[in-house]
């Protein structure tokens, strides 16, 4: 999954190479070690592993920082909801209740408002990583005070 969060499909040394490379961009000083002969060593990859590993888990506890914010989730939940296809999905719960049909398109429908929520959760932090990534490249310092969990007013 780490892998596939920093946009590399596959597996195996290829995977790993690309991880690596990848690494390297991101990182200007990223460790590569080699031998003698100038032939990249293993532990070269085995930290670029650790490296992508480490953004999936950063990655993971900013998803679940937002999880816990109960005025960004409802605001996303009122989001989902305001779009055709889950408006039609809930008028259809609603005229299928009480019958067990309904009960199975409630599910249905908690779980593409999870999903939409997800998904704008990741396009938030995208764009302040791109946000954070232009900064630093302009040498302005950095986007948000000491604190500040961010602007989630654009939702």
């Amino acid at each position: 999954q780490s892998r596939r969060q920093l946009g590399i499909a596959g597996h195996g040394p290829s995977a790993r190479q690309e991880l690596l490379e990848l690494a390297m961009r991101e990182v200007v000083d990223f460790p590569v070690m080699r031998h003698a002969s100038g032939a990249l060593q293993k532990d070269s990859l085995l930290m670029s592993d650790a490296w992508a590993t480490a953004r999936y888990t950063q990655r993971a506890a900013l998803v679940a920082e937002c999880r816990g914010n109960a005025e960004l989730m409802e605001k996303l939940r009122a989001k989902a909801m305001a779009t055709r296809q889950l408006r039609r999905i809930s008028e259809s719960v609603e005229e299928l209740y009480p019958r067990p049909a309904s009960h199975e398109l409630a599910k249905v429908l908690e779980t593409r408002i999870e999903k939409f929520v997800l998904e704008e959760i990741h396009r938030k932090l995208d764009r302040d990583m791109v946000r954070r990534q232009a900064d630093a490249i302009e040498d302005r310092g950095p986007v948000a005070a000491e604190g500040d969990e961010g602007d989630f007013d654009e939702f």
